[in-house]
């Protein structure tokens, strides 16, 4: 038997998500404003549901109309990564958001929400379209950090961890905490910068 049996081999550390700070998101939203036209009108409608629903880039491409109930504001996501079903609240701003699209986007009642000529598109769709306004943006973007966002931003004020738990399809609430790891570890800069007691 070798000796080492008994010996446990170290984990690998996780590495902390990565979130926009408000600055970043700021800057997110003023440039999707300032597009023009159908495409840069969905583009902005789909990576701000997902900065907003904290959806994943598979959930963005398969969402449909009839799951985006925008005057009950919920979308419902039938089968997640993880099969199993979750309704997510939309926040207003998205709600507004979702309605003007659905009208400029014109293909009835069923299509694809994030399509320009009625066909679902990929989920690879959703990565493109963040890394070229990453590219433009010089923001450190993609499908993924847009969700990152959300969680973090959304524990941070104040949400609860168990509805932001069920809000990202986590099937355990370890998979949520991470993102309070997170928030700790960005909180250190601002705590260091705190004056010594006689210099307040």
């Amino acid at each position: 038997m070798s000796p080492a049996a008994g010996f446990k081999t170290p984990t690998k550390p996780h590495p902390l998500p990565r979130a926009l700070t408000l600055d970043q998101v700021r800057t997110l939203v003023v440039y999707l404003r300032g597009q023009d036209g159908r495409r840069a009108q969905r583009d902005a409608a789909m990576l701000l549901t997902g900065l907003y629903a904290g959806l994943r880039a598979a959930e963005l491409a398969s969402l449909r109309w009839p799951a985006v109930d925008v005057a009950g504001a919920v979308i419902n996501i039938r089968l997640s990564k993880m099969n199993k079903g979750r309704a997510v609240k939309v926040h207003g701003e998205l709600a507004k958001v979702l309605a003007s699209w659905r009208i400029a986007q014109g293909l009835g009642d069923t299509a694809p929400v994030f399509s320009l000529d009625g066909r679902p598109i990929q989920p690879n769709r959703v990565g493109k379209v963040a890394r070229r306004v990453a590219l433009a943006t010089g923001l450190p973007l993609t499908a993924h950090v847009l969700r990152h966002t959300f969680a973090t931003h959304a524990l941070r004020r104040g949400g609860n961890l168990y509805a932001v738990s069920k809000a990202l399809g986590h099937s355990q609430l370890r998979q949520t905490e991470i993102y309070l790891a997170a928030d700790e570890a960005d909180s250190a800069p601002a705590v260091d910068s705190l004056p010594p007691l006689d210099s307040w």
